[in-house]
């Protein structure tokens, strides 16, 4: 079996992170928002957690296509 190597490419990281607990705001335009963070507010074990998050949600995703589910 002949091994492929890919580089593969990380998703652009945001500048802000949207806030779920916090009241969401309408817009003048009418679309209701969540509110959010900038990235550099955040500290080391929110990215941390944000970072785990990721992996699960990707992990989740590579165990429904195993399945062949989408």
């Amino acid at each position: 079996m002949t091994d492929i190597t890919m580089k593969l490419i990380c998703p652009r990281a945001p500048n802000f992170i949207l806030v779920d607990d916090m009241q969401k705001r309408k817009r003048q335009d009418g679309i209701v928002e969540s509110p959010k963070v900038p990235v550099s507010m955040l500290t080391d074990e929110q990215k941390d957690q944000l970072a785990a998050e990721w992996r699960s949600s990707l992990d989740a995703v590579a165990e429904r296509q195993r399945k062949g589910e989408s």
